[in-house]
């Protein structure tokens, strides 16, 4: 606000100046097109420079905002996704630590795909599902047990539900 206060003064105290420099001012300038002449005072010649200088300025400007509008419009929209998973990431985390399993489980998964930590994600959000299994009372297989039992469902008649041995899958039940 000082600033513009400052240059409306000067515009006020320099004005008249000029305008009273240019009224003693008897310089000319001519110029010539073959059979044409032209005649004008200096002082309109430097103001027609300077206003098309100007003029070329900010026509340049708007010609390159024009001109980057989409990867301006890109860059905000990567850094608006980044910003959700981020918050996504971090609920995520909130949820783990309050005990809200499905709820971190959830968040977590959607945010492991556009994620800078997506393992990290991957991981907690595995972990928040075998929290959902073990509360509901579901036995927990390791992995290599499941492969194994799958494999001989397909090679005879057992189903998973026989296959799985209960004693087994309560002692390699694990605990976080």
């Amino acid at each position: 606000m000082r600033r513009w206060i400052l240059l409306f003064v000067a515009g006020l105290i320099g004005l008249p100046l000029l305008l009273r420099v240019i009224a003693l001012d008897d310089s000319f300038v001519v110029f010539v097109f073959g059979q044409t002449t032209v005649e004008m005072p200096l002082w309109f010649v430097v103001a027609a420079m300077v206003l098309l200088a100007l003029v070329g300025y900010y026509g340049a400007r708007f010609l390159a905002a024009v001109i980057f509008t989409p990867r301006r419009i890109s860059r905000w929209m990567s850094r608006r996704n980044q910003r959700k998973v981020q918050d996504l990431t971090l609920r995520g985390y909130l949820s783990l630590l309050e005990g809200s399993w499905s709820a971190a489980s959830r968040d977590l998964q959607k945010a492991a795909d556009k994620s800078d930590s997506a393992v990290l994600n991957y991981l907690l959000a595995a972990k928040a599902k075998m929290k959902i299994a073990i509360s509901l009372g579901q036995k927990v297989c390791c992995a290599r047990r499941k492969r194994r039992c799958q494999k001989r469902a397909r090679r005879s008649v057992f189903t998973k539900r026989n296959c799985c041995n209960k004693l087994a899958c309560q002692k390699k039940r694990t605990r976080y």
